[in-house]
């Protein structure tokens, strides 16, 4: 008779364990009006669960895309989360700006001289024009 009432009491506390499961992954959806999220795993494991007042939130909203560990319990065969703890969905690094382009200008003189065929005087004529230089950096990664 003791071991049949372990047995039973042991089945009891094991079914109705508070806070006995966690989830960890990105929300993929949500809906606030119903309470209801759904998490997806590092496995690719679904966990549909549902809060209520009692939940602890805590994060930034929970939206679609962001990243959410919940704790759990089973009851009347629903996931009702404890507590939802969400971080920000992990965006991809931006790669470095690239260095400014940087443009020189400095004057120059150029000098023509012309001598006609016919033995005439010969034209001298200078122009002002510019020389441009182009520098730019690179960097390495």
């Amino acid at each position: 008779m003791k071991l049949a009432l372990i047995a039973i009491f042991a089945a009891t506390t094991a079914a109705n364990a508070p806070h006995g499961q966690s989830v960890t992954g990105h929300v993929i959806a949500v809906q606030q009006t119903a309470h209801t999220v759904a998490l997806k795993d590092a496995a690719g494991h679904t966990t549909s669960l549902v809060w209520n007042a009692a939940t602890q939130l805590s994060g930034p909203k929970l939206a679609i895309g962001e990243n959410a560990t919940a704790r759990y319990m089973v009851r009347d065969g629903k996931n009702v989360a404890t507590s939802i703890v969400t971080t920000p969905h992990a965006v991809a690094a931006k790669p470095a700006p690239a260095k400014p382009v940087v443009v020189k200008t400095t004057p120059a003189k150029v000098t023509t001289t012309t001598t006609a065929k016919t033995g005439a005087a010969a034209s001298k004529s200078t122009v002002a024009a510019s020389k441009t230089t182009v520098a730019t950096t690179t960097s390495k990664h």
